[in-house]
């Protein structure tokens, strides 16, 4: 995240560090503007709310991130320099494909972000070596309980 960026898009899910990503990037990027997407089960609270510039509710869109693009053109917004994700899952991804943002990152709470790939074979074949690597650990573990 040491780019620099104009336009930062944060997806405000109800995650515990949620706050702290929000302070944090306020701190980062002083002079950015940074919009807040609040989907319907995660209103930012006032603390949260006077670190972003701008929030765009979600509530009246439904969750395809295809018409969440087409929100962000109605309300004028410009392709984000950065979009912060709270978690590295698949519709994120999608998310961050369609948004189509120079960078995208994953910030799970640790002090370092995840960059994630914005090209939809990259992203997928990101997440699909990471499934693996996953289910290879949870088949060992497995492997090893039923052993003893």
């Amino acid at each position: 995240m040491n780019a620099p960026c104009q336009n930062i898009v944060f997806l405000a899910t109800a995650t515990p560090h949620r706050a702290r990503a929000l302070e944090l990037l306020r701190r980062r990027y002083q002079d950015a503007q940074i919009i807040a997407l609040e989907p319907p089960d995660a209103t930012l609270s006032p603390e949260e709310r006077a670190c972003v510039d701008e929030c765009l509710d979600a509530t009246s869109e439904p969750r395809s991130p295809w018409l969440l693009r087409r929100a962000f053109r109605r309300a004028g917004t410009p392709r984000p320099d950065l979009l912060v994700l709270p978690f590295e899952g698949i519709r994120y991804r999608l998310l961050a494909c369609v948004l189509k943002p120079v960078q995208c990152v994953a910030w799970t709470g640790h002090p370092a972000a995840i960059s994630i790939p914005v090209t939809p074979l990259r992203s997928m074949a990101q997440y699909g070596r990471a499934r693996c690597r996953g289910l290879g650990m949870l088949s060992r573990a497995l492997w090893s309980l039923s052993r003893h």
